[in-house]
């Protein structure tokens, strides 16, 4: 699988992405986040009076000459940022040309590849009816070979719970950070209590939903059998031009509710086509942040 990743328009493609990410995040709040210790950092915060011990270098004295008492400047630290990537390898994922889950790993390799380059730790694991294969978040470019190694290892596999799965990672981790899920969130059982547990657990959420062209541009009329991919179940049916509209309908109204759950709920959403260049919808994804 890497080898997938890892052409020299691909990684020109990652590194001129890493660039515009810095530019990004150095004009806005994305990844640039602080913490609410104060100490000897960078970006100046707040001030308090100076106390007996306090280093002198960090004394306010222009406040001093106005005020003629003595304060200390207290500096925001930065904050170690853990990022978790869980992806969706469920039978459903696997449809398209290229596939939602190819897709998905792109991504996923991408977003790796800024988060270590940008110096956070980055984390991933796969999820189908639970969660599988977590690696925990590591820091530095020279991370990057495993975690590739990591996003190579996992084929399609089983029915979706996205409930189960969610829940089940947030209990495994114990230091909070963002989750970015990578999944069509087709899941008859839902995905709300998944999501509100992870809120519930601290974690900052970013869903994007994965979807082929062939789910949003079906060209598909007539006599057709259907086979659901993840209980081998199938459907005769006889598709006109207002069954193709009945479908698109659902499926509109369906991503619209996904949608309008996670915005309120202050979760991050992205839906993201396949036919979409990856580097285009990454640089969608961190304006988002902004």
């Amino acid at each position: 699988m890497r080898r997938l990743f890892f052409d020299k328009d691909f990684l020109n493609r990652l590194e001129h992405l890493v660039f515009l990410s810095k530019r990004i995040h150095a004009g806005g709040k994305g990844g640039s986040r602080r913490s609410k210790n104060y100490g000897v950092g960078i970006e100046y915060a707040d001030h308090r009076e100076y106390n007996n011990g306090d280093d002198i270098r960090y004394i306010d004295w222009g406040l001093y000459a106005r005020s003629g008492k003595l304060y200390t400047k207290l500096f925001q630290e930065d904050e170690d940022i853990n990022i978790y990537i869980l992806i969706d390898r469920s039978l459903s994922m696997d449809f398209g040309s290229p596939s939602k889950l190819q897709y998905a790993l792109t991504l996923s390799a991408s977003l790796g590849y800024v988060g270590l380059s940008m110096l956070d730790h980055v984390g991933a694991g796969y999820f189908s009816d639970d969660i599988e294969g977590l690696i925990p978040p590591r820091r530095g470019k020279n991370q990057l070979f495993p975690y590739l190694d990591f996003l190579s290892s996992f084929a399609p596999a089983n029915a979706t719970g996205l409930n189960r799965s969610l829940e089940s990672f947030a209990a495994k981790v114990k230091t909070p950070g963002i989750v970015i899920i990578l999944s069509d969130f087709f899941d008859e059982k839902g995905y709300e209590r998944g999501l509100n547990y992870l809120l519930f657990r601290k974690f900052e959420v970013h869903a994007i939903q994965v979807l082929c062209t062939e789910e949003i541009n079906p060209e598909v009329v007539g006599k057709l059998r259907l086979e659901n991919m993840e209980d081998g179940i199938y459907s005769d049916m006889d598709v006109d031009k207002d069954g193709l509209d009945v479908y698109l309908d659902n499926l509109k109204r369906y991503n619209l509710g996904l949608k309008n759950f996670c915005g309120a709920r202050g979760i991050l959403y992205q839906q993201a086509v396949t036919d979409m260049q990856f580097d285009r919808l990454l640089m969608e994804y961190f304006q988002l942040q902004i």
